[in-house]
């Protein structure tokens, strides 16, 4: 379902290549009219020029900008079909100029995740008396809908390796995604990167649900991975299996019959995803936290929907629990290869260590977790929570990929029997 089309090196940018790009991008649609004549191909030579020429007069001395720019550059020619054209002549050469032994992968989702999609989102429009009163389709501005998760789960990539950007995903259109990967590894911080009045704004919020060591020790606000820590090897390795495993799960997603089954996981599953961004990219400790709680509730609410007889609560404090955390979630990343999959089990159990310092446990997490909704809470909860000191490391966040790297080892084609 979903397939990595082309593993794209420096040495292959040749004829072959660019033929293979004008049949993907279906050149000859914008190049040829309907009798197969040229069609105002002068004109249209001119505007790639004209766009070449801005792009390299722009090109950033600074290595991270300069990549950043290429990435967003790619794609956003005004004539879809003639992007061909530009990748091959401007981005792929400018890419390589600085990453010599880069790589950039064609990925490609197959038309019928889309064609199902939007066939469901038509028809639960149309029984909800909404496409055919106003034309629009149920949630269609959350930007939850089950169509777009293929690229939300691909973009995991970009920034699950805390807090490291091993690459860069750009999503085209009809499924078509470029995943350029750099031969070094970028790192990104969301309070110190960019000398903004924004970021000046985010230390007022630094201190809450704070731990001991937020930005006072050489650890930072949750413990880093070394952006020497990875091989170039290992990570293609790690994205090759992740994107192989993910295509199983959009087929095993497409076998369940009930559509509306089908759209509620799949929507559950991209609000998963975007509380998993937060949790693991934030470094306010507020937001990363409060982002993995609300992660839990909904991978608890996909447990329910699988063969779980366990309540959401339950499940929720199941997941956090020694015994879980060690016997299943740790026993998962056996199957994700290299030391992506090593410094997965290494962080579960750095988690654990740090879960039992602080006095926690599952039961009581959930009671912070139950302090979202305000700390007018029953007594039995108020004094247990009198009785601690609040803190929570920090690092406790970094357990949010791990748990999605289980939630997609099961098998999604169970269904619960209510």
């Amino acid at each position: 379902m979903i397939n990595i089309e082309k593993k794209i090196q420096k040495s292959d940018l040749n004829k072959e290549l660019l033929d293979y790009l004008d049949r993907k991008f279906q050149t000859h649609l914008e190049l040829k009219d309907d009798s197969g004549s040229s069609k105002h191909s002068k004109y249209l030579k001119n505007k790639m020029e004209e766009w070449g020429k801005g792009f390299e007069e722009n090109l950033p001395s600074d290595l991270k900008d300069y990549f950043i720019y290429i990435t967003a550059s790619a794609g956003n020619f005004s004539y879809y079909n003639l992007n061909s054209r530009i990748l091959f002549k401007y981005i792929f050469p400018s890419f390589f100029k600085e990453f010599d032994s880069g790589q950039i992968w064609i990925v490609e989702t197959e038309a019928k995740w889309r064609d199902i999609s939007w066939s469901s989102q038509h028809k639960l429009a149309q029984e909800n008396d909404l496409g055919e009163i106003i034309g629009e389709y149920p949630h269609e501005f959350t930007g939850m809908q089950e169509e777009n998760f293929p690229e939300m789960s691909i973009d995991i990539l970009t920034y699950a390796l805390y807090p490291l950007m091993p690459c860069e995903v750009v999503h085209l259109a009809y499924g078509l995604s470029l995943i350029f990967i750099p031969d070094c590894v970028f790192e990104y911080s969301q309070m110190k990167e960019a000398d903004t009045l924004y970021n000046h704004l985010l230390w007022k919020m630094h201190h809450i649900f704070d731990d001991q060591w937020t930005f006072n020790s050489m650890r930072g606000p949750k413990s880093a991975l070394s952006k020497d820590l990875f091989s170039f090897e290992d990570l293609l390795n790690f994205f090759e299996w992740y994107i192989n495993l993910l295509s199983d799960k959009l087929k095993e997603l497409l076998s369940i019959k009930e559509s509306y089954l089908r759209q509620q996981r799949v929507m559950t599953l991209n609000s998963i995803l975007c509380d998993m961004f937060f949790s693991i990219t934030s470094q306010l400790p507020y937001l990363a936290k409060t982002s993995l709680f609300s992660m839990l509730d909904k991978v608890s609410n996909f447990l329910k929907s699988l063969e779980y007889d366990e309540s959401e609560s339950n499940l929720w404090k199941m997941i956090l629990s020694e015994e879980f955390l060690e016997e299943e979630i740790k026993d998962k990343t056996k199957n994700v290869p290299g030391e992506v999959g090593r410094q997965m089990k290494l962080s579960i159990e750095w988690a654990l260590d740090q879960i039992k310092l602080d006095n926690l446990d599952e039961n009581l997490l959930r009671d912070f977790r139950n302090c979202n909704h305000g700390y007018l809470l029953n007594d039995y909860r108020w004094e247990k929570l009198c009785r601690h000191n609040g803190e929570i490391n920090n690092d406790i966040t970094l357990l949010s990929f791990p748990i999605w790297l289980y939630l997609i080892s099961l098998d999604w084609k169970k269904v619960n029997k209510k």
